[in-house]
């Protein structure tokens, strides 16, 4: 009785889904589709279906974004408007980059995508800027999506165990192409619909934390803070022997220094409505001195980047980790001065700007390390020419 009070409880939830996201539960279906037609007649060729599975999966991102624009109490006409060309813009990223290499393809697609889910965050406050209710929505998101993954994965593996068990209890073997299409249908029509049911319907009404919540208070204190003072240990003892030895940073301490001014962004994006709060010192410290100390070691960034730049050019992560080190060091002073103080609204709207502009133009990080790799390649090559006389010619 309970799991068909669950289901009937569910599909007037699917349904008011479908009717606040019908681009979203177009663009879902698609994808299902594709990757049916993939799963269950791989003649066709994989790489041209991957790539359309690839841009609806994309879809579903822009178009839940652009649907959350009614917050701002946009007519149906505009909102139709924005959504005909924001997938028009996508299509014709699609056909432009029909002759791309599949990997470039793919990861300038997934630049696209992260920046969008962004926007997600960012597009009911347009026009409104209320920092509370901004933090509110994004924790419900925030929420809804690990649920949703949590479900998902549950489910998943429940239907997976059970047809696991079919061989030894009964000598059924289940063909690998119905284990495939169950994980496809759970991805995506099952997951996209228990998300956006739990997507708010409207601006949240809330203007102070009645309770923080205490998954998020245990979440920073027993997670992401010991984990900012083991990276702030080993990064300022790094450095320490770097004055001692006298010797450049390593490339790879980049990676570590952008880790570290994720996890310190993200708590401190996650202990917002608390900062303000006396009785809370932990979190006011956080919120004060994060930001200071980080400031040191993203100077220690910009000296490897400037390293392995110098010694072998640019590369698509190179850009992009140097875009990165920029933008947090600009969070990072405007954190560490008292005022004008930043508004949260900024950080997942530059960070979506920045992302699209690395994934497509003639400032892209791709753009621009295939411009820096070209002139080395032909520097090397004016320095040393190639003697093709001394190449003995071989048959294929």
């Amino acid at each position: 009785m309970k799991m068909l009070k669950a289901l009937f409880h569910w599909v007037p939830e699917a349904s008011e889904s479908a009717r606040r996201f019908p681009f979203t539960i177009i663009a879902t279906t698609a994808a299902f589709l594709m990757a049916m037609i993939a799963v269950w007649a791989p003649h066709t060729g994989t790489t041209p279906i991957a790539r359309y599975i690839a841009v609806c999966a994309t879809a579903i991102s822009l178009t839940v974004a652009i649907a959350l624009f009614r917050h701002q109490k946009l007519d149906q006409a505009r909102i139709t408007l924005v959504q005909a060309t924001g997938l028009i813009l996508l299509g014709a990223f699609t056909w432009l980059h029909r002759s791309t290499q599949d990997s470039i393809f793919f990861q300038k697609l997934g630049l696209i995508a992260l920046g969008l889910h962004f926007l997600v965050a960012v597009s009911p406050f347009v026009f409104d800027r209320n920092e509370m209710k901004f933090w509110e929505f994004n924790r419900a998101l925030f929420a809804r999506a690990a649920l949703t993954v949590c479900y998902s994965g549950l489910l998943f593996g429940g239907i997976l165990a059970a047809l696991g068990s079919l061989q030894p209890l009964f000598g059924i073997s289940v063909n690998e192409h119905v284990i495939e299409t169950i994980g496809i249908f759970i991805a995506f029509p099952v997951s996209t619909l228990f998300f956006l049911a739990g997507v708010p319907s409207r601006a949240i009404k809330w203007e102070q934390p009645a309770e923080y919540p205490k998954a998020l208070r245990l979440l920073i204190t027993n997670v992401t803070a010991p984990l900012i003072a083991v990276y702030f240990l080993i990064l300022y003892v790094y450095s320490a022997k770097i004055l001692i030895t006298r010797t450049w940073p390593d490339g790879a301490i980049g990676w570590l220094v952008s880790a570290l001014a994720t996890l310190v962004i993200l708590t401190h994006l996650l202990s917002f409505p608390i900062q303000s709060d006396p009785t809370r010192v932990f979190f006011r410290w956080l919120s004060k001195n994060l930001f200071r100390l980080l400031l040191p070691l993203l100077i220690l960034l910009f000296i490897a980047i400037h390293e392995r730049v110098d010694a072998y050019g640019w590369t698509q992560a190179r850009v992009l980790l140097f875009a990165l080190a920029c933008w947090s060091t600009a969070v990072a002073i405007a954190w560490s001065t008292k005022t004008p103080r930043l508004s949260i609204f900024w950080i997942p709207t530059s960070l979506a700007a920045i992302v699209f502009v690395m994934a497509v133009g003639p400032f892209s990080a791709f753009a621009i390390a295939l411009r820096s790799q070209t002139s080395r390649f032909e520097k090397l090559v004016a320095a040393k020419p190639l003697d093709f006389k001394d190449i003995e010619a071989t048959r294929a």
